[in-house]
């Protein structure tokens, strides 16, 4: 259900993705703020790419005036499809927000969070 795309802006913002952290713990704090930083910036490349992969499947959609048939009913299928960029754009902005917070401030690293994870 692509619904669930829509709430990952606020995860984001959070910081409430898994992060696993089986070599960075053995890095300086230093280091591991540009680890954070370049699989932030992977991240951001990566669910862009995928929200304007979605945007097309959703511009498709309707173009086609793609339908599913529920009890007699024809529902266009395009505003589904919608929630998948919608969802991946407000991550993007998110991360790229964190990332220019993260470079301007070197305190607002995500490597002071590691403690908490």
């Amino acid at each position: 259900m692509p619904v669930v795309f829509l709430p990952l802006g606020r995860v984001q913002a959070e910081r409430g993705h898994v992060i696993v952290e089986v070599v960075s713990n053995l890095f300086p704090a230093r280091m591991n703020v540009w680890v954070d930083r370049g699989a932030q910036l992977f991240s951001l490349v990566y669910v862009a790419f995928i929200g304007w992969w979605g945007w097309q499947e959703a511009v498709r959609s309707f173009a086609r005036n793609e339908v599913v048939t529920i009890i007699q009913t024809d529902l266009p299928m395009w505003p589904s499809r919608l929630l998948v960029p919608l969802g991946l754009v407000g991550m993007s902005l998110v991360i790229l927000v964190q990332l220019v917070r993260g470079f301007r401030d070197d305190t607002d690293g995500p490597a002071t969070d590691h403690a908490a994870h």
